[in-house]
């Protein structure tokens, strides 16, 4: 029997190191053979238990079996790749041979209540096989947001390069835009994406993806929003644009990044060829219009800006040829929109017997 305690494990050459590492094992040696056999190992550290056994053929070249599992912290994963900000739990089974000139690892991990850089809750699995410190993940397969995340690729455990292919199907937009806003709007559409993402030793600095997502509209309360949207992502910044959104008669253009800190910069355009389609979007967000009678078309632009949950829009609005119940004006206006509520800086309303003109602050509800 063989007791380790308060150890460091690492390879330093790809720059894992983990601390407080305890180990115990009961091993037995036939004469004949010369086999050392493991009959039960055990590591455990604060955020891991492992238990396994195997077996020693040969010394050099080395012959030898293993097989074994355990539960892990996924706090651990950012201890040794501090990079990755995760956690959760994960259930790990894993097994080795070599037989002098070639060594095999497989490797089935199921996780639970993953969380990613604050994204999640994730549930699911990833299977792949491990050589040269290099993890080929055959397999992933996740469930979360009402929705699947699938994908393949090549994790480097090293210094080196890694890069991961992501599908994405059936994610719910509004839980989705909700992990980084407290009060996300009423959209009731599902994401649908591809992204290609790589890396470069674990360095955040290095992180870059390219893809598409696409909205698809759904049949529950709120705003169907469909259409593309292209990612980038660089220097700790996803860079979105699109040109070719709708919301039921509407049409919305939208370009900016978010980055890692949650910094937002967006510039968008709306576009309401019919005046009456508004009521549809209103009515989507729970506000009622009297039944009157709307023509006309409208434009908005602006930019929205900040550091989310906190964040502020402009928005300049013009409209022409409008009508309420055969009532016909003009409208331009300047607005300044917060979790605080809507600033009117000028709103005018031009029509046949003259203008009117407004100013003033409407406060929203204390969720923003």
């Amino acid at each position: 029997r063989a007791r380790i305690a308060d150890a460091a494990v690492g390879w330093p050459d790809v720059g894992i190191r983990v601390e407080g590492v305890s180990a115990e094992a009961e091993v037995e040696l036939e004469r004949v053979s010369g086999i050392l056999r493991v009959l039960k190992a055990t590591v455990t550290s604060e955020e891991a238990r492992l238990e396994g056994q195997g077996e020693l053929g040969q010394l050099w070249p080395m012959v030898a079996s293993a097989e074994g599992g355990g539960w892990i912290d996924a706090r651990l994963v950012s201890r040794v790749m501090p990079a990755l900000e995760v956690t959760g739990r994960l259930e790990a089974r894993a097994s080795f041979d070599t037989d002098g000139a070639r060594a095999r690892v497989a490797v089935a991990v199921e996780v639970a209540d993953l969380e990613a850089f604050g994204i999640g809750p994730w549930t699911g699995s990833v299977e792949g096989n491990l050589e040269d410190w290099e993890l080929h993940v055959d397999s992933l397969s996740l469930a979360g947001y009402d929705g699947r995340a699938e994908g393949e690729g090549t994790l480097f455990l090293g210094r080196g390069p890694s890069s991961l292919d992501l599908r994405a199907s059936g994610l719910d937009a509004k839980a989705l835009v909700g992990t980084w806003v407290e009060a996300p709007p009423p959209l009731a559409s599902a994401v649908d994406g591809e992204v290609r993402l790589g890396i470069e030793g674990w360095d955040l600095d290095t992180l870059t993806g390219e893809g598409q997502v696409w909205l698809r509209g759904g049949e529950d309360p709120g705003w169907p929003v469909d259409g593309p949207v292209e990612l980038t992502l660089a220097d700790r910044r996803v860079s979105f644009a699109t040109s070719g959104l709708t919301v039921r008669t509407a049409r919305v253009s939208a370009e900016g990044s978010f980055s890692f800190s949650k910094d937002l910069e967006m510039r968008y355009g709306l576009r309401l060829p019919e005046l009456e389609g508004g009521r549809a979007l209103l009515a989507d967000a729970g506000v009622g219009l009297p039944d009157l009678a709307l023509g006309g078309s409208l434009d908005v632009e602006g930019d929205v800006t900040g550091r989310l949950p906190d964040w502020q829009a402009t928005a300049r609005v013009s409209g022409e040829a409008l009508s309420v119940e055969d009532v016909d004006a003009g409208l331009e206006g300047s607005l300044v929109v917060s979790r605080a509520g809507i600033g009117i800086e000028a709103l005018v309303v031009q029509g046949a017997d003259g203008e009117m003109s407004a100013r003033g602050f409407v406060p929203l509800s204390d969720d923003g």
